[in-house]
């Protein structure tokens, strides 16, 4: 005897089932896991953003504790930048796991040459940005090397207010990154080299580079990538929800005593239930919600928080 493919609505006084093809069960089987890889991505994403936000708490924790606790010493410098590189090390990981897991995808999903596709999208925001290419590579550094911050900086400048006559007086810290310390490690001489040619071009290009307006800039065009993906797979999600909602709803659901309390897919043989698909709810809602909640960064680059 063959597989039986039903859907079942377990409720308190039995069971209603309605009868399935292998193929509908396969259709379920696909949308779902689809689903599922759609809501993995969106969940790395939301690490990375939540990471990022961490990143703009800690510059801002750094300066609260300076102009409380008027600490100037060495100790409290080490251990700014520790902090520091902890932080911006968290960003950068999760980055990386967020664009592994989008690959993966992508490539489960929609084959390889789905793929290359993405990876050329993702090479051309690489090559045409010289932070993107230094986050990538001090990650690497991070991760192997040493710690993602070598050097720091307090200013302190008056804000004139117009109208009134008083002034006020912005803090500001910037975690940084001195190149020069890098020259003697092959790995870093194309940016070393590419930001020599810079400073060559531009004579007010800094000689350290701000950390944070480089992971401001990162987290941008993080929300590119994001972008291209959610437009990918625009379409598909109503899609692949449709495919299970269809065939749960073959049986309607009911209220009061007999209210629905679970519905599943599920394939039997000899009476036994061998695979069972849970499909009361989709993952649809849920990825709805993270695009809500981690819509594209915008314009990070004209951001300034003031103390």
């Amino acid at each position: 005897m063959g597989d039986v493919f039903q859907v079942v609505h377990d409720a308190f006084d039995g069971e209603e089932t309605a009868p399935l093809t292998e193929a509908d069960f396969a259709e379920i089987q696909e949308a779902l896991r689809h689903l599922g890889l759609v809501m993995q991505v969106e969940e790395t994403f939301d690490i990375a953003v939540s990471n990022y936000a961490d990143f703009e708490r800690a510059v801002a924790d750094i300066l609260i504790a300076r102009e409380t606790r008027r600490d100037f010493s060495g100790v409290q410098w080490h251990s700014t930048r520790r902090a520091m590189s902890r932080s911006i090390s968290n960003l950068l990981s999760s980055v990386r796991t967020f664009q592994h897991v989008a690959e993966s995808a992508v490539s489960t999903i929609y084959g390889p040459a789905a793929l290359q596709e993405h990876q050329r999208f993702k090479s051309r925001i690489y090559d045409g940005s010289f932070p993107y290419r230094v986050m990538e590579k001090l990650r690497n550094h991070a991760q192997h090397q040493g710690l993602a911050v070598n050097s720091q900086t307090y200013s302190s400048r008056w804000l004139e207010l117009p109208g009134e006559q008083t002034r006020q007086r912005v803090q500001a810290f910037t975690p940084q990154l001195d190149l020069r310390e890098f020259t003697r490690l092959p790995k870093w001489n194309g940016i070393v080299a590419e930001h020599a040619a810079m400073m060559e071009a531009d004579p007010k290009t800094p000689d350290r580079l701000n950390l944070h307006k480089l992971v401001r800039r990162y987290m941008t065009e993080q929300s590119e990538i994001i972008t291209e993906l959610r437009a990918r797979w625009a379409q598909d999600l109503e899609d692949w929800n449709a495919s299970v909602v269809t065939r749960r709803d073959l049986i309607p659901e009911r209220a009061g005593e007999g209210a629905v309390t679970e519905t599943l897919a599920i394939r039997k043989r000899d009476g036994e239930r061998t695979e069972t698909l849970y499909i009361a709810q989709t993952l649809l809602d849920d990825i709805r919600h993270l695009e809500q909640e981690n819509r594209p960064l915008l314009n990070l680059d004209k951001l300034e928080m003031r103390l």
